[in-house]
């Protein structure tokens, strides 16, 4: 298993928050707008506000917890939504168990295995072992589990927009 300096766990934490999918049933968009969304928004207001959803319900960023200690997919507490993320990509992480009908893995468990090549434009990142398209399996004392990486949606928009214009100048 990868063991990343702690120093280097924390640097990428600065930038790489995990989201979490939570379920807000009977409430629309617009409320949850209203009630939830912090003023500090990343992208002008005059924008449309894009949340993010995932099988099983919106994304958030959570509550901080232990980076190397703590299982953060147990109980997690959301703060914000994750809105204007784009889907970037996924990698294969590790997780070390004690049993395996246990799936708790650290963000420092995530963060080690994050690839070199998507640490630059990577913001945030999503496990969800309840999930058909997320999966996790236990060999060797050691959950293998499939992690899901977001960039920001403008950013995103703004590549395919400047790649398009060199296909068809």
């Amino acid at each position: 298993m990868k063991k990343i300096d702690m120093k280097k766990i924390e640097e990428l934490y600065k930038k790489i928050k995990p989201v979490v999918a939570f379920d807000f049933p009977n409430i629309s968009t617009n409320e949850l707008l209203s009630k939830w969304v912090t003023v500090q928004l990343r992208t002008p207001i005059y924008k449309q506000i894009h949340f993010n959803q995932s099988e099983n319900g919106y994304l958030c960023y959570i509550e901080p917890v232990d980076l190397r200690s703590v299982a953060y997919t147990w109980n997690p507490k959301p703060t914000t939504f994750a809105l204007n993320l784009s889907p970037s990509g996924y990698f294969m992480a590790k997780s070390k168990y004690g049993a395996p009908s246990f799936f708790k893995p650290s963000i420092a468990e995530v963060l080690e295995y994050l690839p070199q090549y998507s640490l630059e434009k990577t913001i945030a990142f999503e496990i969800n072992p309840y999930t058909k398209s997320v999966w996790h399996c236990a060999v060797d004392g050691y959950h293998t589990f499939l992690v899901r990486t977001f960039r920001d949606k403008a950013q995103a928009d703004y590549a395919r927009f400047k790649e398009l214009q060199e296909k068809h100048p």
